[in-house]
């Protein structure tokens, strides 16, 4: 038995607790979420402990985004928000269960290029509620300040992808063609537990371990973690 460990300080760490699972045989993968320490994919273990720390609820990062809404909306159901600012309640939310769907009302993928374009495009709708200079003048300083933030973002989507749908995709431009062979009843049943799989996790009913077609046949990809 494995368990995964998030740590959040060097000064909190298992304590007696590590003894404990020693004893009993179980191993432990330690992550230093400080320390930007990536999180091994959670399918891997039997559970997860997260350890303590002096942060606290009240301390969401504030981080300064480029906004440019001429409308804004209400959430969908079940909807779960991520962000939010003064300007806009809404500015990022997770929908369906296992998170399938991320919108996000700002725009982390500006460029200064962008902004320039921007301004040029749909100058006359800001209508004085911004200075169109000053944004062109703080658009590379801005810019390369939420360049980090913004890799990390599509990063960490692009992993969570990758775990909830692992060798699905189109084949690489670079493969050789494979030689068809006969499907046998297993590869079948793979196939259409897949197929299931998808289906359910597009309209949000998936369940762990109880409607998951993957769990029954011991391809489970932890992906709604």
């Amino acid at each position: 038995m494995n368990f995964l460990v998030l740590q959040h300080v060097d000064c909190e760490d298992m304590g007696l607790w590590e003894d404990c699972c020693r004893e009993a045989g179980i191993g432990l993968e330690m992550v230093a979420l400080h320390r930007e320490a990536p999180i091994p994919p959670p399918h891997r273990f039997q559970a997860v402990i997260s350890l303590g720390g002096p942060m606290n609820v009240y301390e969401p990062d504030r981080l300064p985004v480029f906004q440019w809404h001429g409308d804004t909306f209400s959430l969908p159901g079940g909807a779960v928000r991520l962000a939010r600012s003064d300007a806009c309640q809404n500015q990022a939310f997770r929908f369906g269960f296992g998170g399938i769907a991320y919108a996000l009302q700002f725009h982390l993928e500006v460029s200064p290029t962008m902004i320039d374009q921007w301004v040029r495009q749909y100058g006359a709708d800001l209508d004085g509620t911004a200075d169109p200079a000053q944004m062109r003048e703080q658009a590379p300083a801005r810019c390369a300040a939420l360049l980090p933030v913004a890799r990390r973002v599509f990063k960490n989507f692009t992993r969570l992808v990758q775990l909830r749908c692992p060798g699905v995709g189109a084949e690489p431009a670079d493969r050789p063609p494979q030689p068809a062979r006969r499907r046998s009843a297993r590869d079948l049943t793979v196939e259409q537990a897949w197929q299931r799989y998808r289906e359910l996790m597009a309209r949000g009913k998936l369940r762990c371990g109880v409607t998951c077609p993957l769990d029954r046949i011991g391809r489970c990809t932890g992906g709604c973690w």
